[in-house]
């Protein structure tokens, strides 16, 4: 690989990890508005977000299955549950707004992208 490559692709990874380090705090910063970090989050691509290989033990399982609010078999054990669908689909089962408040933040504190189904 000739330097100009070389050169090229150390600068890209070093702005992907300034850029991560900013849009994470971005995220977390409470002074600014639920509504302001979820845009930025809605409109960032899928690659600066998180995935996790389980279920976050603050997402109750009767809202991933047919309790209160799920529908059941909208999800399938194993499989990755993207957080802007999730919160979709709290919204059209009318789950009360303070709620769908709660896990957007908590997304947003981990900048939580994805995870997978482990119930």
């Amino acid at each position: 690989m000739n330097d100009t490559l070389y050169n090229w692709i150390r600068k890209i990874e070093n702005e992907r990890i300034q850029f991560m380090a900013v849009f994470s705090s971005y995220l977390k910063d409470y002074t600014i508005s639920i509504d302001d970090r979820w845009d930025a989050f809605t409109e960032a691509p899928f690659y600066v977000k998180c995935e996790e290989l389980y279920t976050p033990a603050w997402i109750p399982m009767h809202l991933l299955t047919d309790g209160r609010y799920g529908r059941y078999g909208r999800y399938v054990r194993g499989s990755p549950i993207c957080t802007l669908a999730f919160i979709e689909n709290l919204i059209e089962d009318d789950v009360p707004p303070a709620r769908i408040e709660f896990f957007k933040e908590q997304i947003l504190q981990n900048n939580l992208g994805t995870f997978i189904y482990d119930w």
